[in-house]
């Protein structure tokens, strides 16, 4: 008896050979189709739902393998012999194509690893696994282990330099597409058997291959791109050069050796027509004989009124931005109409649902067979709609059929938006203005499609509601949507970590996942990991949409399964191992993917988290060669891997470089040590060294090296002792900076450094301004909470303004994340007895408390294990506040401090230490804490429920408006004790004034001021103030006048000590800047321990700081030496930074104080100052230094540019580098300052 072995694999399978869409007369039945496939292929073919999971069986005989594709009941579906015949190969990440004859079966596996298992055991042909058809495999012979043999017409090794490979693989990796070209052309084999065939911009041949295939005897291929050289191979590697001929130039220029029976081509762009190919197909008619045909012969444009309000005021908001009166000190309103002109003319390419559709389409019809190409130059559409409900018209829609017609059968390919996603998708064109209209009224016009010379057309719309008379239009301009080229590979698989790693390689492959914006926008899109291991590309479906890819250093994190709103709100339909958010940094938003499968899901997540890890473990040297990468990429143009000297020039402007012609054209020349002309790998970095060449830090390391040529380890250890006044073990220090930073491993030998190992020692962390030693946890964290001030949010739930903004748990996700520990939850009485969050009388949106809770629950202290307080603002009804109760105690569990940490009434405050892992309510409570431990309290009391009612704040600072006043006095109601009884150690408090609080206030009572208050306070009673501060908490929040969401100076509050100094996260500016600059040190936990004399009984008042005891103040000396690579903020062509330098003193009033440099003209890539700035500081334990970066304008208001706060007390002196941060707190890699400091007492 014959041994057979058999494996199983769980498989998805998709049917290729679907039923056909045929004109009646030529149509082909699926009964009679599958008869065919039976008698001449010998297999069984039955229908199957590609949702559903089958078995894949492959059972291996000693003579034969036979592969059976079985249901949830054993029974067959799918059963055939492996023969010669049978052609395979990989399709993406975890998907097999098998093509026997007509039939093609597209084999999705569950994991990478069961596709991979599946390809080892799989064997068609002799022993050896050569394959025929496959020369390939034959030239190999035995393969190594774990590779795979692919299919003969699929070349998968990209060449770098060559993007139309990588837009070939789009094409043939578009299933409905490729699958339709071989169903026409297969079906229809007897008008292409024995035939001469002309397959006009061919591509990759992949066309030419069918014909042959249905048995034509020569194929002339035309091909004017630099992929014919590409087709050739393919031609040659499968032994068809006698067959195929491939002809290089335009179809109109060529000359074809004869007349042809059939044409071939995918002329097809959006909207059918975008990109002329049609015109070309319509002039290989020449050599077409009489009653020859063509594939496809016909095409037909349809078009649809739509009615999408979220699309039409996603363009209008983008126009918003023009419409600010003093941005930056210049009104830009007068570009509002421009900008909104050129957003409207922008066509959308991507996918709808049909309900957008208000009316029935109607078709404009194209023969190719009968036009002629100058038919095309103007196309002039009529259309009448009938409107099937009532509404506004936004625009039209686009899609278009064309049709293939044999002798034997008709196939349509069809990109309306109820057929399969290909990638044409469909277009929509907005109308300026947008109409109503009702049941039945009918909407007239043209659409006018005029040829231009972009290989495009100018698309003119005129529309009108016959019963009103309103009329609107629109002119777009139909453009393909800009490719992502290959990218200069800057490191190899094995630098950054990669090699093997399967996750990788099949990012690298590609991925369709959905894009999802909201419970009704989900959109498919191929995701792409890029050649450098860096950028991952998506096929972007909007024209014009510049943000198709994101460098992977943008990532902060990656969430796993419904951990954002627009992905809970579709948890219903998509499960969470598929669902996963891209979280950026800054204030970029989110990107919500699905994917096909929880493999794959977990593919990309994986893949990407490693990417992440391997950019965090960079050395400086890595970054620094990523860095010039990055140039490199923007620089060349046309991605041919080599740079020119146009390039070049193009590449000082985008790196804000103003030189001369002739200094910038003998760098080049130095560089190009091939004398080629162009720069290629090693010339750039040479020219890169060249441009960058320090002569600032070059006169340093002259001035301490012995030699002039290294600094010697005494050399160094001198400048870190003399001039960095570094303390500790120098000798230790000096040798493990060279062993970290010295690139030459003979100066490591010499223990020694060049001058290569001391410029990445300045550019490191260690040389850098802020002290790399309070950087970690430092201080003493088991002091009273009262002692430390605490990363404070306002409005947590707002995304943006406190009006209309939308309201997200995303804010408390940022927020946390960032290492904030007390974050604000403003609750109401919400429906269906769930309370709600948002900002109370405006009209933001809101959002569930219970939902807040969940978030805060699950990234409470991903970035910090140190408390987290909630500070409640309560409006909400005695019964919801006791679902309030329950939400807290049910999703917090033990995370929620419900009683003192021993069980007794305690005398002060516990520590941050002590509070680990716990979350704290502040609000109202019954009773003070100390009758906590007495069971009769009450079960509910009446009284203000929250001490921050903004709206009554208001009320307050506008005395004059009685009106006012009595419409919003803070509400009275019940406090319910089940919510009370979660209040322990932040007990909301009215303050009334110091004195009575000296007299009667407890340690766990919280008073909360906005910022007017606390001012006032400040100036009246600074020194009662801070004792206040350094025996209970105190909150400060901005004013409700700030409906902008704007802050306040935060440091006047932390002078007085005020621990909770609230501010908008959602709002860049001096306030975010200052806050993450005191919050950056001791491991940015959101804890940072005051000053000793805050902290206890000795007075102090900032007002007459040199009155304390331990008064020194202290002389703070900055020469600001240069600057680097500082980012563009004028994105006109040409514009040049004129970079100044601000330093900023915030601390108390005696200490404020600013100085700036002089502006440098027209140089943004090195700009070189050596200008001093001096300053007193009388209390540097409070003081906050704040480099800013402006681009220096004479006529108005100086641009933004870059920006550094960090407290005084963290400062490193000597040479130090600023690394820069954006408006929003991020990196900007490699934008820095060089600075020397000096701090020193003064006498």
């Amino acid at each position: 008896m014959e041994e057979k072995s058999e494996e199983s694999f769980p498989v998805r399978v998709f049917s290729l050979q679907e039923e056909l869409r045929a004109e009646e007369e030529h149509m082909e039945t699926h009964e009679e189709l599958q008869e065919e496939v039976s008698r001449e292929q010998q297999v069984s073919v039955s229908r199957q739902r590609a949702e559903q999971e089958l078995t894949l069986l492959l059972t291996t005989g000693r003579e034969e393998q036979q592969l059976t594709v079985q249901d949830a009941n054993r029974t067959s579906v799918f059963q055939f012999t492996v023969s010669e015949e049978m052609d395979c190969c990989q399709v993406g990440g975890q998907s097999f194509l098998v093509t026997l004859g007509k039939l093609s079966l597209l084999l999705q596996f569950k994991t990478p690893t069961d596709m991979k298992n599946f390809q080892q055991l799989l064997r068609t042909g002799d022993d050896e696994g050569t394959r025929k058809g496959c020369p390939e495999v034959e030239k190999r012979g035995n393969q190594d282990e774990g590779q795979t043999p692919r299919h003969p017409m699929m070349l998968e090794t990209r060449t770098e330099g060559a993007p139309t490979q990588d837009y070939q693989q789009v094409l043939l990796q578009d299933y409905p597409r490729t699958t339709t070209y071989q169903k026409a052309i297969l079906l229809n084999e007897s008008d292409f058997r024995g035939k001469v065939v002309l397959d006009v911009s061919c591509g990759s041949a992949m066309l030419s291959f069918f014909a042959l295939q249905a048995g034509a005897t020569k194929v002339y291929a035309v091909e004017s791109s630099p992929m014919a050289k590409y087709a050739k191979i393919l031609v040659q590697s499968n032994g068809l050069s006698d067959r195929i001929e491939i002809l290089e130039g335009k179809v109109e220029e060529i000359s074809c050796p004869e007349l042809v029976d059939v044409l071939v081509s995918e002329p097809m762009g959006y909207m059918l027509l975008s990109d002329r190919l049609v015109e070309s197909f319509l002039h290989a008619k020449k050599w077409l004989k009489p009653n020859g045909l063509m594939f496809p012969s016909s095409g037909d444009i349809h078009l649809a009124p739509f009615s999408d309000e979220q699309l039409y005021f996603e363009h209008y908001a983008r126009a918003t931005f023009w419409q600010q009166r003093s941005f930056y000190g210049v009104n830009l309103s007068a570009l509002h109409s421009a900008a909104m002109d050129e957003f409207f003319r922008q066509p959308i390419v991507d996918t709808f649902d049909m309900p957008v559709l208000i009316a029935k389409s109607v078709k404009h019809c194209i023969n190719f067979m009968e036009a002629k190409a100058e038919d095309l130059n103007r196309i002039e559409i009529p259309f009448v709609f009938t409107l099937l409900q009532s509404g506004l018209i936004h625009g039209l829609a686009f899609w278009f059929d064309v049709a293939y017609v044999g002798s034997k059968a008709a196939v349509w390919l069809s990109t309306a938006p109820t057929e399969p996603l290909t990638r044409w998708s469909q277009v929509r064109c907005l109308l300026q203005t947008p109409l109503f209209a009702k049941p039945g009224q009918t909407l007239s016009g043209t659409v006018l499609l005029v040829a231009n010379n972009r290989q495009s057309y100018d698309i003119h719309i005129s529309a009108t509601v016959d019963q009103s008379g309103f009329t609107s239009g629109n002119d777009s301009d139909v453009v393909e949507p800009p490719q992502t080229a290959s990218l200069l590979r800057v490191q190899s698989e094995e630098n950054t970590g990669i090699q093997g790693d399967d996750n990788l390689q099949s990012m690298l492959v590609g991925t369709i996942m959905r894009k999802i914006k909201s419970r009704t926008w989900k959109k498919q899109r191929y995701f792409k990991l890029q050649d450098d291991f860096m950028t991952i590309w998506y096929k972007s479906k909007k024209a014009g949409n510049s943000h198709s890819t994101f460098s992977v250093s943008d990532l902060e994190a990656i969430r796993e399964g419904h951990q954002s709103e627009v992905l809970l709100s579709i948890a219903d339909e998509f499960p969470a191992d598929r669902c996963f958010t891209l979280v950026f940094r800054g204030r970029r938003g989110n990107l919500d993917l699905v994917a096909e499968s929880s493999e794959e899901a977990q593919s990309w997540v994986r893949g990407m988290r490693k990417l992440i890890e391997n950019l965090e473990n960079m050395g400086e040297r890595e970054k620094l060669d990523q860095w010039i990468g990055d140039w490199f990429k923007k620089a060349d143009k046309n991605n041919d891997g080599r740079m020119n000297f146009k390039e070049v020039q193009d590449l000082l402007k985008m790196m804000n470089v103003d030189m001369n012609e002739q200094h910038a054209h003998r760098l080049f020349t130095t560089a190009d040590k091939s004398q080629t002309g162009t720069l290629e790998d090693d010339e750039f970095v040479l020219f890169y060294k060249m441009l960058t060449q320090r002569d600032d830090v070059l006169r340093v390391f002259q001035e301490f090296s012995f030699d002039g040529q290294k600094l010697s380890k005494r050399d160094l250890e001198d400048f870190l002792r003399d001039e960095q006044l570094e303390g500790g073990d120098i000798q230790l220090h000096a040798k493990q900076l060279i062993e970290c930073y010295e690139p030459s491993d003979t100066a490591k030998l010499l223990n020694a450094m060049t001058f290569d190992g001391f410029l990445m020692y300045l550019g490191s962390v260690e040389g850098s301004i802020f002290n790399p030693q309070w950087l970690g946890i430092f201080q003493d964290m088991s002091q009273p909470l009262c002692h430390y001030f605490i990363s404070s949010s306002h409005n947590t739930y707002l995304m943006e303004n406190q009006l209309r903004g939308q309201s997200s748990v995303e804010g408390y996700i940022r927020a946390l994340s960032r290492g904030c520990r007390c974050v604000e939850v403003d609750c109401w009485d919400g429906a269906n007895g769930e309370p709600i969050v948002y900002h109370g009388h405006t009209f933001t949106s809101k959002i569930l408390f219970k939902d807040v809770v969940t978030a805060v629950g699950n990234y409470a202290f991903k970035a910090s294990e140190y408390p987290v307080i909630l500070s409640i603002e309560n409006h909400c009804g005695v019964e919801q506040q006791r679902v309030m109760a329950q939400h807290l105690n049910h999703i917090l569990g033990d995370k929620l401090l419900k009683s003192t940490l021993d069980g007794k009434a305690p005398s002060r405050l516990p520590s941050p230490e002590d509070l680990k892992g716990k979350i704290l309510l502040k609000a109202k409570k019954i009773g003070g804490l100390e009758e906590s431990f007495n069971e009769m309290a009450e079960d509910s009391q009446t009284g203000e429920l929250s001490d921050e009612d903004e709206v009554a704040d208001i009320e307050e600072e506008n005395q004059h408006r009685e009106s006012v006043r009595r419409t919003f006095k803070k509400s009275k109601q019940r406090l319910s004790k089940e919510l009370s009884d979660c209040v322990v150690y932040c007990k909301s408090v009215h303050f009334s004034n110091f004195k009575h609080s000296r007299i009667h206030s407890k340690f766990y009572e919280v008073a909360s001021f906005t910022e007017s208050k606390g001012r006032k306070h400040l100036r009246e009673a600074g020194a009662d103030f801070v004792h206040h501060n350094s025996r209970q908490l105190t909150r400060v929040y901005p004013s409700g006048f700030r409906t902008d969401s704007s802050n306040f100076n935060p440091q006047e509050m932390w002078n007085v000590g005020c621990q909770i100094v609230a501010l908008n996260f959602q709002t860049a500016g001096e306030g975010m800047d200052l806050n993450d600059g005191l919050f950056r040190q001791n491991n940015s936990c959101g804890y940072v321990l005051k000053p000793r004399f805050m902290r206890e009984a000795e007075k102090f008042d900032p007002e007459t700081p040199h009155e304390r005891e331990g008064y020194q103040p202290v002389v703070l000396t900055i020469q600001v030496i240069s600057g680097q690579q500082l980012p563009k903020v004028n994105i006109k062509e040409g514009s040049i930074v004129d970079p100044l330098v601000r330093v900023e003193i915030h601390g108390v009033p005696m200490d404020q104080a600013k100085q700036e440099t002089r502006y440098i003209d027209n140089n943004g890539f090195n700009p070189v100052w050596y200008d001093t700035l001096c300053f007193t500081i009388h209390t540097p334990e409070l003081a906050m230094v704040r480099f800013v970066v402006e681009d220096y304008d004479k006529t108005s208001r100086n641009d933004f540019v870059g920006q550094y706060t960090l407290p005084l007390i963290c400062m490193q002196q000597g040479y130090r580098h600023i690394h820069l941060l954006s408006r929003d707190g991020t990196s900007i890699p490699p934008s820095s300052l060089f600075v020397h400091v000096r701090i020193t007492e003064l006498e």
